[in-house]
């Protein structure tokens, strides 16, 4: 069962209306009656279930019953550097990123990227695309979403991976397979994935200065952008542990 925000933090037997834009979504689809359970968590993290006590057109009214507990994120915390990719395709990524628990996804631009995306076009899309991160962690009862940043260039983005315990380049002339890779002494992780058209050797070249930075491929087909960004974060987290 998913979970829904409440706008205040909560305790034991406390009664609770949730409205607003959370309360449209909950009821949407729901359809509650009064003396369903659901899950509600505050601000501060803390989630219960809940029974409902009233439904109205606008807004319902809860009571908390019982502390419920949340999973766990990963000790190694992995980051995806995505080069901007069509909004289906990125909004999907944004998604299973947030399910295959990414702590951070930084959008960036790159050399064959189709359309770039400039600063003000992310800020008019950062609320939606975070919109989209909330619902993928309730839904799949994450405490919350992976943070979203944009690095206007490949150089930008390579700084902010600079500072992680290890970075991997998704390279398919590696010889080097990314479930090989050695990650134990890796509490942070970054991703690099390109665009549809991939890295130029310029920007490959340019990663694999970093001395943190390792390439590997990720099998003999060649895979979509989208398709790569899952699969590397699932077989890192699975490496990591």
């Amino acid at each position: 069962m998913p979970y829904f925000l409440s706008a205040q933090n909560l305790k034991p037997q406390l009664e609770v209306t949730i409205s607003g834009e959370e309360a449209r979504h909950l009821m949407l689809s729901r359809r509650l009656k009064v003396g369903e359970e659901i899950k509600l968590q505050g601000p501060d993290g803390g989630r219960y279930l809940c029974k409902v006590l009233e439904v109205a057109k606008k807004d319902l009214k809860v009571k908390t019953l019982e502390a419920l507990s949340i999973p766990q994120e990963p000790k190694t915390k992995v980051t995806l550097f995505q080069s901007y990719i069509n909004q289906s395709a990125l909004d999907l990524v944004l998604q299973k990123s947030t399910e295959l628990m990414a702590s951070r996804v930084v959008i960036f631009n790159s050399h064959n990227t189709a359309n770039r995306l400039e600063k003000d076009k992310f800020q008019e899309k950062q609320t939606r695309w975070e919109n989209i991160l909330w619902e993928a962690a309730k839904q799949s009862e994450r405490q919350n979403p992976p943070a979203l940043e944009f690095a206007e260039t490949l150089s930008m983005a390579a700084e902010r991976a600079a500072a992680l315990d290890l970075l991997v380049l998704t390279e398919p002339a590696s010889n080097q397979k990314l479930r090989d890779l050695k990650f134990e002494n890796a509490a942070t992780i970054g991703l690099f994935i390109g665009p549809e058209g991939g890295f130029t050797p310029d920007e490959t070249a340019q990663l694999l200065k970093l001395p943190n930075c390792k390439g590997v491929n990720l099998g003999p087909i060649l895979l979509r952008a989208e398709t790569a960004s899952l699969a590397a974060l699932a077989i890192s987290l699975d490496r990591a542990g």
